[in-house]
C-alpha cells in the first residue's frame, strides 16, 4: 500500500493542473480480501473519478503505449511539468 501510494504521489507532483492539496486519502480495512474488491468496485462506481479509467492508476502511461498513440484522459487534462 505504501509503495502504490507513493507512485500516486510522485505523479500528482509532477502533474501541472493539479496539487497534492487537492488530494485526500481514506483507508478501510477488512477481514477478506473480497470485500477489499466489492468496496473498490462500489466506491469507483458511486464517485466515479476521471483517474480511474483514463491512466493514472496505470504502469505504462498514456502517451506511448504499446499499439497504440492515445494520449489518455489523465494525461491531457493533467500534463507533466516541462522541468
Amino acid at each position: 500500500m505504501r509503495s502504490r501510494l507513493s507512485e500516486h504521489l510522485a505523479k500528482i507532483g509532477s502533474r501541472r493542473n493539479i496539487s497534492l492539496a487537492d488530494m485526500k486519502c481514506r483507508y478501510l480495512t477488512f477481514s477478506s480480501e473480497w470485500w477489499v474488491f466489492a468496496a473498490e468496485f462500489a466506491l469507483m462506481v458511486h464517485y466515479q473519478p476521471e483517474w480511474n479509467e483514463s491512466g493514472f492508476g496505470s504502469k505504462v502511461p498514456g502517451v506511448g503505449r504499446p499499439g497504440t498513440h492515445r494520449v489518455s484522459r489523465w494525461d491531457a487534462l493533467f500534463p507533466k511539468n516541462s522541468r
